[in-house]
């Protein structure tokens, strides 16, 4: 604005720079008409401290309060809502390894966390943390709204089933499973210019937080540390244990039994124990496993 307002050629960059950030391909997506922004509190947890507002003013204060220890973002004002609820995708990845060579394994099963109340951008809304936050440990405490829904929370193949009966079958795969991969893959290849050493068998199991928007593109949200592996739901009761069990398996064959479609806990016990070694029949569709995303050369 003061750049327009000198004229010449600040006032000229200025507006080409409006235009080119107008032009973006999200746009349309992520900032939509309301300007709504995100503000948390660094190193928080469990949406504690979350305020949604398109106030500058409100924003500016609740920074001040925690002493600018705070991220902002834009909010993805245009999301995919089923049911006309909000929700993000919740996926599991697993560093093995950053230096000498990047290591990035995928749970080959996702879940969908969602908010309790139908999604709306007004200011009402807006501070309403049980239609804007789907993070389990706020949504079981909503009040009950209706069993649309199943402890607020789908498993990879309801999304898929909803995505692709609207957006034509593949969709989910195609799209959002593929941009999924491609977010997770950014993610560890930004980790792997830190200054990190691998201690023994040390690894990072991260939780990150998705939304999809309305047009099926993917935004990351946020890395999680130490995500949450409790049995809270009846979905994530299905995949914890397969997670935890091959991810150490995973861990201590070092990623050398990783070539087959099969679970890596299977392989090491075909392996150490004698089991008969799974067959592909036995793998894909019927066993959640971590995958090899990424292992640099």
């Amino acid at each position: 604005t003061l750049a327009a307002r000198t004229g010449g050629g600040d006032a000229v960059a200025a507006a080409a720079a409006l235009r080119a950030f107008d032009a973006r391909p999200q746009a349309a997506v992520v900032d939509g008409a309301a300007g709504v922004w995100v503000l948390k509190p660094a190193g928080g947890s469990c949406g504690e401290g979350v305020v949604c507002s398109t106030s500058v003013q409100e924003l500016l204060a609740a920074a001040m309060a925690r002493r600018w220890r705070v991220v902002v973002q834009k909010y993805i004002e245009r999301p995919l809502t089923p049911l006309a609820r909000k929700f993000d995708v919740r996926q599991w990845v697993l560093l093995s390894a950053v230096q000498p060579k990047l290591v990035l394994w995928g749970f080959s099963e996702a879940y969908a966390r969602f908010a309790q109340q139908r999604f709306a951008l007004s200011d009402a809304s807006l501070r309403d943390k049980f239609a804007h936050l789907c993070n389990y440990s706020i949504q079981k405490d909503a009040p009950a709204a209706d069993d649309a829904i199943a402890e607020n929370m789908w498993s990879q193949a309801q999304l898929a089933a909803h995505i692709d009966r609207i957006y034509g079958a593949g969709s989910f795969e195609a799209r959002v499973r593929a941009g999924i991969r491609a977010i997770a893959v950014a993610m560890a290849e930004t980790a792997a210019r830190l200054d990190v050493e691998k201690v023994g068998h040390g690894f990072e199991w991260l939780g990150l937080d998705i939304i999809v928007g309305e047009d099926l593109s993917c935004y990351l949200l946020e890395a999680n540390v130490s995500p949450d592996v409790s049995h809270s739901t009846a979905v994530t009761a299905a995949l914890v244990p397969a997670a935890t069990e091959d991810a150490l398996a995973l861990l201590l064959d070092e990623g050398h039994a990783a070539d087959t479609d099969a679970p890596v806990a299977a392989r090491r016990r075909s392996t150490l124990y004698g089991d008969p070694p799974p067959t592909p029949a036995d793998g894909p569709a019927a066993a959640p496993r971590w995958e090899l995303w990424l292992r640099a050369s």
